[in-house]
């Protein structure tokens, strides 16, 4: 069974605990990353341990071993943070190492890249986390020639003369950093990373696919900001939807189940619209691992919106699995809305605290989808499958 998760909205959903739910209950041996850079941001609780996770799946406390596929940016400083972070509530470093694969074909993520990301974030707000991800994306769209893939720190020269030339194009930030003069050292650091990771490429991850029965496919960020398809320039860079999970999959002959995360309420990190907004909310629901940034700023709150919900759905082409998480919270508010979209206007219904079953039926039927399972909790147990008649 291949399981791939993607969040509905515009990120936070609750993806990491979705991707360890369905590691865990299908005792699924492989995390695929599919999409977005270094910083995934997927929070994980399991019994006192607690991460994070941003390359590495989440579902590692589980016993999958992750494989970063080549559409995944890499960030090799990262990597290694996150590396030693884990490894003081998970395992070894040197376990860890032997849990994780990486595609030589995926583009790596510099400081000059970060250092660009952080200062076009203070320029435009649109939604930047300042890690880098975009800029190696947009630099390898415009110069492809200077690309830094994870085959090339495999090899110091070539790996020296295209940090040579990124110091030269980024001429302008590197003057106003810490990276002046910093080329070699750089170098260095990468050409290291490269000596811990172990690489493949295409007949590796077709041989996991033959290998692992049962998968799960770990997006990040949500179909709302993908980077064609979301509200522009408010958008991230990457395809965030089932399309390149997919890409990766063809071929498979195995069930491939495409799961859906949505939340009880509405949040967005960063600016760009957000119709049911409700700043007030923020102090009864509060946000334990989404933290205010120095370029997206506090995480936003709002009402459940049933338009974005189904524009979500259009966007993927329908789900064949939908979870509601945060449901745990319900209890407190006194009353709860949900909103849409009619005639141009947001309207708005509303629900007392005891009646979460006329809420929730309210969803199913102003979204056209409905709701399989529902996440009460941050653990991995703390989840209800929703048993209800489908007529």
């Amino acid at each position: 069974m291949i399981s791939i998760i993607v969040g509905m909205k515009w990120g936070d959903e609750a993806k990491g605990k979705a991707v360890a739910y369905y590691t865990h209950t299908n005792s699924a041996q492989l995390n695929v990353r599919f999409n977005g850079g270094g910083h995934g941001g997927a929070a994980v609780y399991h019994n006192n341990l607690h991460h994070q996770f941003n390359l590495f799946g989440a579902g590692t406390f589980f016993g999958a071993k992750t494989h970063i596929s080549h559409y995944v940016r890499f960030n090799p400083f990262g990597f290694t943070e996150e590396l030693s972070r884990l490894a003081k509530v998970f395992s070894t470093e040197q376990d860890l190492l032997k849990r994780i694969t990486i595609d030589k074909r995926c583009l790596v993520t510099t400081p000059y890249h970060e250092e660009q990301s952080k200062w076009l974030a203070g320029q435009h707000k649109r939604g930047s986390i300042g890690v880098g991800a975009g800029e190696t994306w947009r630099h390898a769209q415009a110069f492809p020639d200077e690309a830094i893939y994870v085959q090339d720190l495999l090899n110091a020269h070539i790996l020296r003369d295209k940090i040579d030339v990124m110091e030269k194009r980024y001429a302008e930030v590197v003057e106003q950093s810490w990276l002046k003069d910093d080329a070699e050292s750089i170098t260095e650091y990468l050409t290291w990373v490269g000596s811990l990771i172990q690489t493949t490429g295409e007949e590796e991850f077709q041989d996991m696919l033959n290998r692992y029965p049962d998968i799960v496919f770990e997006g990040t960020q949500g179909v709302l900001i993908d980077q064609t398809r979301g509200d522009i320039p408010y958008v991230t860079s990457s395809n965030t939807t089932f399309e390149q999970a997919l890409a990766l999959l063809k071929g498979y002959t195995g069930q491939i189940e495409r799961i859906g995360c949505m939340r009880l309420y509405e949040t967005r990190h960063g600016p760009g619209p957000f119709p049911t907004e409700a700043p007030e909310l923020a102090q009864y629901l509060p946000e334990f691992d989404n933290q205010t940034g120095p370029y997206n700023g506090a995480i936003r709150t709002g009402w459940f919106d049933a338009a974005a919900s189904r524009r979500g759905l259009e966007i993927t082409q329908g789900v064949d699995k939908l979870i509601l998480s945060h449901v745990d919270y319900w209890d407190r508010l006194p009353e709860w809305k949900i909103g849409d979209c009619v005639g141009g206007e947001v309207v708005y219904t509303t629900f007392s605290r005891n009646n979460l079953e006329d809420y929730l039926q309210h969803i199913e039927q102003s979204i056209g989808s409905p709701i399989d399972l529902l996440s009460n909790g941050p653990s991995v147990n703390q989840v209800i499958l929703r048993l209800r008649s489908k007529e």
